[in-house]
């Protein structure tokens, strides 16, 4: 039996921005082979690096103000422990109060800074899945927004063979 046909991928995967902004390189072209470590495409890497570097300053400086607080914490205790205490019941519990709220602070700056490296490391965009790209339909320049598809690959791991056979 001779039969004509064609082998086409079983699924379609969109490469998606996974952030907002321009895109600075395009690193693929239509049918080339692409890993799930293959860069291909940059949306404002520059931008991203500063952000997640203010996060991590505002970070690293309500840290060191919580510890600062904490020291304040254990000296006043300290003090209210003397005879007669040097401090009062009230100057402590502030102190005990701005040591918990800058604690809470510095849970709301990591998470913060966690939030804008998770951003910072979607801005460098990479396929889901290893396989070929179809098309591509971005340009370097161009804005594009979250979920905005940029190349459309064709999953190779599992292909489909389509032909007709004639009744004769």
């Amino acid at each position: 039996i001779e039969a004509i046909g064609s082998i086409e991928a079983e699924e379609e995967v969109q490469v998606t921005a996974g952030v907002e902004g321009v895109v600075t390189r395009v690193l693929f072209r239509e049918g080339a082979v692409v890993t799930t470590d293959t860069v291909l495409a940059e949306i404002d890497p520059e931008i991203f690096r500063l952000r997640a570097e203010r996060a991590r300053a505002t970070l690293d400086q309500t840290g060191a103000q919580e510890k600062q607080s904490l020291a304040d914490l254990t000296r006043r205790e300290e003090l209210l422990r003397q005879e007669p205490p040097l401090v009062s019941a009230e100057e402590v519990e502030r102190a005990s109060q701005e040591a918990e709220r800058l604690h809470a602070a510095v849970a709301e700056a990591r998470a913060a800074w966690e939030l804008v490296e998770q951003a910072r490391n979607r801005s460098i965009v990479r396929p889901l899945v290893a396989g070929v790209i179809n098309r591509k339909s971005v340009v370097t320049g161009q804005h594009v927004e979250s979920k905005a598809v940029l190349a459309t690959l064709a999953d190779t791991r599992r292909l489909r063979l389509r032909f007709k056979v004639s009744e004769q």
